[in-house]
């Protein structure tokens, strides 16, 4: 007499699969593995931009005491824009820039300094969001930003200037606020003092060579 079949042969039966309904395991990890390296890339890019800050936050409370700062003033466009002076190098003229793979519209390339690289921040071209090229009337502000150097295309150089330490803090509304450390009060009005840090991370800015410039 037959038997009926038992619970573990009917599971054993059901369970099994046909040739074509096979997972494979590696196809199902390669999309969790281009998420994972996303979100890599992605938290490292965050604690760039909080280191920058933190460095910025760190500024305004040394200000507090009231110590005077020294900026240099340029014009990018039709606005004129501080700049610190303890993180600057040198002012040069507008050089021959080789190109940058992969760099946004805004980065028109490296520049040669003594056999370093130093990557090329167009302002005018980040300000508008799309590309230019510079003007061999232009001048470029070398400026260390997070330990990389960081050249700055203005449209001229107006001279150094001492402000009151104290900065007043960006409105988020403010134009060009994320690239802003904070507000000096001039003659003319209210003067935006730039940060070279966070214009290197806000405007993702690449490293020459894949490395430190």
């Amino acid at each position: 007499m037959a038997q009926p079949p038992t619970e573990s042969g009917a599971s054993t039966s059901s369970a099994r699969t046909e040739p074509g309904d096979s997972v494979q395991p590696e196809q199902s990890r390669g999309p969790l593995l281009h998420q994972r390296a996303a979100l890599v890339a992605q938290l490292e890019r965050l604690e760039r931009e909080a280191k920058a800050l933190r460095e910025q936050l760190a500024r305004g409370e040394a200000a507090l005491d009231g110590a005077e700062l020294t900026v240099l003033t340029v014009r990018v466009g039709d606005l004129a824009l501080g700049l610190p002076l303890g993180a600057l190098d040198e002012v040069v003229p507008m050089a021959r820039l080789a190109p940058l793979p992969e760099a946004p519209a805004w980065v028109p390339g490296v520049l040669d300094r003594a056999g370093a690289l130093v990557a090329v921040l167009d302002l005018l071209a980040l300000f508008a969001r799309r590309a230019r090229a510079p003007s061999p009337d232009d001048r470029l502000v070398l400026a260390r930003a997070d330990g990389r150097r960081l050249g700055l295309v203005v449209q001229e150089v107006l001279g150094l200037r001492t402000v009151p330490g104290r900065l007043a803090p960006v409105p988020p509304e403010a134009e060009h606020a994320r690239y802003v450390s904070g507000l000096v009060t001039v003659a003319e009005g209210r003067l935006p003092v730039l940060s070279p840090t966070l214009l290197l991370y806000a405007s993702a800015v690449p490293a020459p060579g894949g490395g430190p410039a």
